[in-house]
């Protein structure tokens, strides 16, 4: 399954960054323009779309995305871009250091500590504090432009490398109160624990299955 995810969908990875570069460069130059008129904002929704997503004819489909037309959520959606800047990087950083991330005491620490600051920081700070490296977009390049041939063969080894890595066995604690559900229907909680949820949970998955 994750083969077939990565021969389909990694070529157009670089065009997820795209499409948000295309609502944040419209947004950025409808307020940077003076006296703007409809015509103006039509303009800058034709240009923006040929230099970001590139379609084989002219279209104002910017103007359907939500964030653009509230107050409380205008001219941030760059925060999407810089989080999967971050998450790449970090991600870099972890099996750099590590060489593996999944049952990696190491990494909840490190991730918790950074979790503490919470909003205190900006995020670029935030992601220097946690990789020791100014953000960049070179670990999501890297990512983006790497051959799938090569992606396979990375998951390959990281995947045989766990069976020597000791996973959890202690109980697990997430000091929260989570709800299972499909639809409407409630399919497990953690309220007697979590291993109760996981065991009721993979049993409604084998039986949709």
């Amino acid at each position: 399954l994750y083969e077939r995810k990565v021969r389909k969908l990694q070529p157009l990875m670089p065009l997820d960054m795209m499409s948000i570069n295309f609502v944040v460069f419209f947004e950025k130059e409808i307020y940077e323009t003076t006296s703007l008129t409809r015509e103006k904002v039509l303009d800058i929704a034709r240009r923006a779309a040929r230099t970001y997503v590139d379609r084989s004819e002219d279209t104002v489909s910017i103007l359907n995305v939500p964030h653009i037309y509230s107050w409380e959520s205008s001219a941030y959606y760059h925060g999407y871009g810089l989080a999967e800047l971050g998450v790449s990087q970090w991600r870099e950083y972890f099996f750099k250091k590590y060489g593996y991330i999944v049952d990696n005491p190491n990494v909840g620490k490190e991730m918790t500590k950074m979790w503490t600051y919470a909003s205190s920081y900006p995020a670029k700070k935030l992601v220097a504090m946690a990789t020791g490296k100014k953000l960049s977009p070179n670990a999501f390049i890297r990512e983006a432009t790497r051959p799938v041939d090569e992606i396979l063969s990375t998951a390959r080894a990281r995947v045989e490398r766990l069976s020597a890595v000791k996973p959890h066995t202690g109980k697990i604690d997430l000091d929260g109160h989570i709800n299972m559900v499909h639809g409407k229907k409630k399919i497990a909680d953690n309220k007697a624990s979590f291993e109760d949820m996981d065991r009721k949970y993979r049993a409604w998955i084998k039986k949709m299955s």
